[in-house]
């Protein structure tokens, strides 16, 4: 179907004597290894959070099939952090809130970040 109407992209990054035109896995390894080969841990906004554990913060977070709040802020104290989402409590109000990271757009510390 594919034949010679539509052809196959070539990037320079790709070895394209391969058949399958695939990237070989030594240099996938390397677009997510550290440039500098430093052992150093990549942050990730999870581990950032966890850090800061029992600290203040403002989450701003969007919700675009929402017909009532597309925009909200949650204000109150990190919980916890996983991969994908972030718990606050609220110590004025007593809600704990549980927030995918899909949704926030980004968050403001009311103290110092710790990031290590």
């Amino acid at each position: 179907m594919n034949g010679t109407y539509y052809p196959n992209p070539t990037f320079p990054e790709i070895n394209n004597n391969n058949e399958n035109n695939t990237m070989p896995i030594e240099n996938y390894n390397n677009l997510y290894s550290n440039q500098n080969n430093n052992p150093e841990k990549i942050l990730f906004i999870e581990d950032i959070l966890k850090f800061n554990k029992g600290k203040k913060v403002n989450v701003f977070a969007s919700f675009t099939d929402s017909n009532n709040d597309k925009d909200k802020t949650y204000s109150g104290i990190v919980e916890n952090s996983g991969p994908d989402y972030v718990i606050i409590s609220d110590p004025k109000t007593g809600k704990w809130y549980l927030i995918k990271t899909m949704y926030i757009n980004y968050i403001e510390f009311e103290e110092p970040i710790k990031a290590n």
